[in-house]
């Protein structure tokens, strides 16, 4: 009976407070018509004050005011907005009711349950009348006798099976399969500045750059990087997970404010850093933010790559043994509805998942693979690098997106596969020199990130005479394929 009376005493709290909140926006629908244009939203008091409505927690809303903006936009009377505010307001409600009842239910587990733990590994406390009600009070409350869970098992297909690899394990055998295949190719558009490195000589690089992280970082430490596509991003990838290190990507289209909560978040004790990109001065916005981060020790620029990687050659510096679940990288994600969060991965995660996006592309070992996602993204340092090492492909790393550039790498190394979101793609279609590049050694073409129209795909796979595949996911799983 505690549970329905609880659940009662809720509903009736939360229906007087909803009945006054609904009076409140019919009369600003009378007097305004609509809600506010998406200019003036994000500012507004008003906008601010019905996301905190909705919430109910002034001091840790559900959701972002670009998000209410973003829904303010979309709403052009006040029944639309109901329609969402009755779907968190029936979230809201089984979450009171969870949590008011949760010690009801706890109690009731501890006295009754054959299954109650005792010891250490108590789920709900012990079995039988406690000594004391206070105590028994006291642990509830605080939650000392609840088991906390690290890990979960989910039983799905067998196949693909999962590999149960690092970032090192999984370039090591690239290089023993291929050693003298073109790994990596700097995508930039003077022919004369495109260095290149055979999968031997990427692997040896790799492991330079994991001993001069090591000179400098222990492992387990945080390592940002905030720069645009270059061959050392890649190598700093792989050399972070062979280092045991965690790589933090960073947009390179980000302000002083959005990088000082990034490097103070994800409690980065270095970061690697560019002069600076299209108009961005990279270098310098670190510099100035770099005393309001109290765990920063390092700040290395890529100009200075020659002096770092250096210290990489005493190989006296031994490697530590890393684990296919041992964190391997932080992504940023949710930037477009809010702001970003910090996105904890590991070699296994996202080994497979790129792995397996090259799978289901139909990429092939030894194929060309043009990477014209940028690497701070998952579809760039995952679907692309990853999905290219695991098939020991020739990868074309490009620099900045640029239609025209995209062409000319597919025509002159005959690429095979390509991933782009769909505004890349309809750049590339619209493109002067679309009609006379050769592009018949494309086979593989993948595209995700917004919404991908059925027409464009028809439209390339009939223009290029390759399957089309979209991915879809979660950054925080490490993304997904379909």
């Amino acid at each position: 009976m505690d549970c329905f009376a609880s659940l009662a005493m809720t509903v009736s709290y939360r229906f007087d407070f909803f009945a006054a909140f609904f009076e409140a926006f019919r009369f600003f629908d009378a007097c305004f018509g609509t809600f506010l244009p998406l200019a003036l939203a994000s500012d507004s008091p008003i906008a601010i004050a019905c996301l905190r409505l909705v919430t109910f927690l002034p001091e840790r809303p559900l959701f972002s005011v670009p998000a209410l903006r973003f829904f303010i936009a979309r709403s052009t009377s006040v029944d639309a907005f109901f329609e969402y505010l009755r779907a968190i307001t029936f979230l809201r409600l089984s979450f009171a009711w969870q949590k008011s009842n949760h010690r009801w239910h706890a109690k009731f587990l501890a006295r009754h349950s054959p299954l109650a733990l005792t010891g250490d590994g108590r789920h709900f406390g012990c079995r039988g009348r406690p000594k004391r009600r206070q105590q028994e009070r006291r642990r509830l409350r605080t939650g000392e006798d609840l088991m906390t869970l690290t890990k979960s098992h989910v039983a799905g297909p067998t196949t693909p099976a999962v590999r149960e690899m690092t970032f090192g394990d999984l370039l090591r055998k690239a290089a023993e399969a291929a050693p003298d295949r073109l790994a990596l190719i700097a995508g930039v558009p003077d022919p004369k500045l495109r260095r290149q490195w055979t999968y031997a000589q990427f692997y040896r690089e790799a492991q330079r750059t994991a001993r001069a992280l090591l000179s400098r970082f222990r492992p387990g430490e945080r390592i940002a990087v905030w720069a645009q596509n270059l061959p050392e991003w890649v190598m700093l990838e792989f050399g972070a997970g062979m280092a045991g290190m965690i790589l933090v990507t960073v947009n390179p289209a980000f302000r002083a404010r959005e990088v000082e909560y990034v490097l103070k978040q994800s409690r980065s004790a270095g970061v690697f850093v560019v002069n600076g990109f299209r108009g961005n001065p990279m270098l310098e916005t670190v510099q100035a933010v770099a005393p309001n981060c109290p765990e920063l020790r390092e700040i290395i620029c890529f100009d200075d790559w020659d002096t770092f990687i250096a210290a990489g050659d005493d190989e006296g510096i031994k490697l530590p043994a890393v684990s296919p679940d041992d964190p391997v990288m932080i992504q940023y994600t949710s930037g477009t509805t809010g702001f970003p969060k910090g996105a904890l991965l590991r070699h296994r995660g996202l080994l497979n998942n790129g792995a397996d996006t090259a799978d289901r592309m139909g990429v092939d070992a030894g194929d060309v693979f043009v990477t014209t996602m940028p690497l701070f993204h998952t579809g760039g340092c995952v679907c692309c690098v990853i999905g290219a090492v695991s098939k020991a492909s020739t990868q074309v790393l490009v620099e900045a997106f640029e239609p025209g550039l995209v062409l000319e790498m597919l025509g002159t190394y005959r690429g095979n596969a390509m991933l782009g979101v769909p505004t890349m793609l309809v750049a590339m279609l619209e493109h002067a020199t679309f009609p006379t590049t050769d592009l018949s050694s494309v086979k593989a073409i993948c595209s995700g990130g917004s919404t991908v129209p059925a027409a464009l795909v028809r439209l390339l796979e009939e223009k290029l005479g390759a399957p089309f595949t979209v991915v879809f996911g979660q950054t925080g799983c490490a993304l997904a394929v379909a």
